[in-house]
């Protein structure tokens, strides 16, 4: 809740911000420009909102990795609807949604890596050097431009791709496998890592988890603890057995090691689970508790782990 109300926070401050200066430029909180595609239906019309979520280390030393989240205010209100005028806030998912609907999903991914692109240029010119996690659809898997735009980027920020991760939903790479392993190449070809969000704990994905390529593994889902149980039956809302969804989970964590890959879990809710979670060995997590995501990369990583 704590991070969806400062995440409300930034969107009204970046909209006030796109109000005061005018135009159809964009601005976050932190002063990240982007130079909108001429496609109102890429949503370039509203203000967007860069948050950056730090990843705590676990079992992974890798410090200074942010995952990147989006925000679009305005995007689900209702114009007319006064009881939301002032929230709206969509994650990529949601605004993603209405671009592939008008049929500009491309337009809208690549606004998105250019913020990310812009931030990190941004925070090297502040000293700090960072790595952001940037989620993208199953359209831009199969973009067969996206590297070659890409490139072009990096050129013009004068940026290593090592500084940026991205991934996509499981059933995307899956969707196109052939895309995906073409795009996997010529991502690793600019140094970017490239991983999968596993949002399931069902058979299927544990039979694809197994046999993609993957740099890392984002697993939405999270084991039980006792200490946050909801029903004194065992059962999670679903009416599942605690036993049976943890020893999927386990599973789960487990193929994503046999490949070689990181494991980061977000949704942390405190630090005995993080040490749980540590105990397990996973690499990395993400809490609004433990770290809020904010507008700026000035997360103290070497305090955290003390």
């Amino acid at each position: 809740q704590k991070g969806a109300e400062h995440a409300l926070h930034l969107a009204r401050h970046a909209a006030r911000s796109l109000k005061e200066g005018g135009g159809n430029q964009v601005r976050s909180s932190s002063s990240v420009e982007l130079v909108n595609p001429s496609n109102k239906a890429a949503r370039a019309d509203v203000p967007i909102l860069l948050t950056l979520q730090p990843l705590l280390c676990a079992s992974g030393k890798l410090q200074g990795q942010y995952l990147a989240n989006f925000w679009w205010q305005g995007v689900t209100a209702g114009r007319n609807d006064a009881t939301r005028a002032d929230a709206g806030l969509a994650s990529y998912a949601q605004a993603a949604a209405q671009a592939r609907a008008a049929g500009h999903i491309a337009a809208f991914d690549r606004r998105i890596l250019l913020a990310a692109l812009n931030r990190r240029s941004e925070e090297l010119k502040r000293g700090r050097q960072v790595r952001l996690f940037v989620q993208i659809g199953v359209e831009s898997v199969s973009d067969g431009a996206l590297c070659a735009w890409l490139a072009q980027q990096l050129n013009s920020f004068k940026l290593s791709g090592s500084g940026l991760s991205l991934y996509v939903e499981i059933d995307a790479a899956f969707a196109h496998p052939g895309a995906w392993q073409q795009r996997l190449s010529e991502l690793h070809s600019l140094g970017m890592r490239v991983g999968l969000l596993l949002n399931s704990l069902d058979s299927a994905q544990q039979a694809m988890i197994a046999t993609v390529q993957y740099d890392f593994a984002i697993l939405q889902e999270r084991p039980s603890q006792q200490t946050y149980a909801e029903f004194d039956d065992g059962l999670d809302e679903e009416g599942v057995a605690w036993q049976e969804r943890d020893a999927a989970w386990l599973q789960l964590l487990r193929r994503v090691r046999e490949r070689g890959s990181v494991s980061i879990v977000p949704g942390v809710r405190s630090r005995v689970e993080l040490d749980q979670l540590r105990s397990l060995r996973v690499d990395f997590v993400a809490s609004d508790v433990l770290a809020p995501a904010s507008d700026a990369a000035d997360f103290d990583f070497a305090r955290s782990a003390r």
